[in-house]
């Protein structure tokens, strides 16, 4: 499914260098960005497995993430693009041949997002595989 307001919000942002990136909990990862506009965001992976890929090669997935340094693996890395592929999995490509799919779980983790992007001004664009990509705005108090 595509929303090509989602989308556009999120491209408009990208090439993006990856400033930070960290594990939370479980298989959770944030991955801190500064975008070709001076814009800060954020990506929080959660709720769902994923593959790391270097140069065709699987390197990490989130069972064995207990053993990663997120922050060695992508600083300063540029993020070129995130789709969705058909089998409704994530794709994030990075530069120098990285790329990390985003695997949706019900059966683990119910119909929950597996991203979701903060833009630091209220505004979320998440994804889920029953939804797609989707824009989301938090309401002034």
């Amino acid at each position: 499914m595509v929303n090509s307001a989602a989308l556009l919000r999120i491209s408009e942002l990208l090439p993006a260098i990856v400033t930070k990136a960290t594990s939370g909990f479980g298989s959770f990862i944030n991955i801190f960005l500064h975008a070709k506009n001076d814009k800060e965001f954020r990506g929080w992976i959660y709720q769902c497995d994923w593959i790391l890929n270097v140069d065709g090669s699987d390197v990490a997935h989130s069972a064995d993430m207990s053993k990663q340094n997120f922050n060695s693996i992508f600083f300063g890395k540029k993020l070129e693009a995130v789709f969705e592929n058909i089998d409704k999995n994530v794709i994030l490509k990075f530069s120098t041949g990285t790329t990390l799919t985003l695997i949706a779980r019900p059966d683990l983790y119910g119909q929950d997002d597996l991203i979701i992007f903060f833009f630091g001004d209220g505004e979320t664009v998440s994804y889920k595989p029953t939804v797609g990509f989707y824009r989301e705005f938090e309401q002034p108090l």
